[in-house]
C-alpha cells in the first residue's frame, strides 16, 4: 500500500504531530534524526510522498513537543555508562540534553490518540492506495 501521489499538501500542525507519531510505532525508542529520516524516506509509502515536499526537524521537534506536552511520548537519556536510557523530565529537552541526545518513547496513549487520529481524520485527508 502506498499514501497517494507527489503533490504539495499543506499540514497542519496536528498533521505533523501524528505523521511523527505514526513513524515512531516500530521501535521501542526512536532519535529525531531518525524520525526525520523516516518521514523523508523516499519510498511511495512514505509520509514524505503524501505530503509532496520534506519535513524540516523543526516541525519534527515540534510535533514532539507537543506530543511530550499531552503525555503521548516521553523523552530518555542515556544516564549510565552502560548506555541504557531512562526517562527524563520534558523540560529538560534541549536544556539540559541537546535534541541530539535524546531518545524519544512512543507511549500507549500515543498510539491510541494516533488510531483515533486516522480513523476519524487521517485516512480520509492521506488515503491509502494499492499499488
Amino acid at each position: 500500500m502506498t499514501k497517494g501521489p507527489m503533490k504539495p499538501t499543506n499540514m497542519s500542525p496536528r498533521e505533523i504531530q501524528m505523521c511523527v507519531i505514526d513513524v515512531m510505532q516500530d521501535d521501542e525508542i526512536e532519535s529525531l534524526s531518525t524520525i526525520l529520516s523516516t518521514l523523508n524516506n523516499d519510498s511511495n509509502s512514505s509520509w514524505r510522498m503524501a505530503r509532496g515536499c520534506e519535513f524540516t526537524a523543526e516541525e519534527v521537534r515540534d510535533g514532539l513537543e507537543e506530543s511530550m506536552a499531552a503525555g503521548l511520548v516521553t523523552p530518555c537519556a542515556e544516564r549510565s555508562r552502560l548506555g541504557a536510557c531512562s526517562p527524563m523530565l520534558v523540560q529538560e529537552v534541549g536544556e539540559k540534553f541537546s535534541w541530539d541526545e535524546v531518545w524519544f518513547h512512543l507511549e500507549r496513549a500515543g498510539r491510541e490518540a494516533l488510531r483515533s487520529w486516522w480513523e476519524a481524520e487521517g485516512k480520509v485527508r492521506f488515503p491509502l492506495s494499492e499499488q
